[in-house]
């Protein structure tokens, strides 16, 4: 073995070690994040992962989807479901009022008050809003 074979061979040993540094690392990122996400379905976390990984390591948009395992449309998807501030602030006032009430009663009274809104709706903001656990009626 020659010179310039030795120093070749030296300097393809320093990037293979580099190479095997960085695939340990990005390993390491993947299980991180699959163990902090875990089996969730919620698109929030998957999200907000989504966010994080593409902001506080640099991946791109279809690496990081990968990673969480979403698709990168549900990632760039934003809501245009209004907020309801007035609602749930008088939801919330109602349900402090009449605390035995259900989300049906409280309906009720909303109804009462001249505001037209879903059952369904109603159900997914006191459940939302801080209210006490909804009881579905039967």
């Amino acid at each position: 073995m020659e010179v310039s074979d030795a120093r070749r061979l030296k300097a393809l040993d320093e990037e293979n070690r580099k190479l095997k540094k960085l695939l340990a690392e990005a390993m390491l990122d993947a299980a991180t994040l699959r163990e902090a996400l875990g089996k969730t379905s919620d698109a929030g976390a998957r999200r907000t992962a989504v966010t994080w990984t593409i902001k506080e390591k640099g991946y791109s948009q279809r690496r990081a989807c990968r990673l969480i395992g979403m698709e990168p449309k549900t990632s760039r998807y934003v809501s245009t479901r209004p907020e309801d501030v007035g609602l749930r602030a008088r939801l919330r006032a109602l349900a402090a009022e009449r605390r035995r009430f259900g989300y049906r009663r409280l309906h009720i009274l909303l109804g009462s008050e001249g505001v037209t809104l879903n059952h369904k709706k109603l159900f997914r903001l006191s459940a939302c809003g801080g209210l006490e656990r909804p009881v579905r009626q039967s």
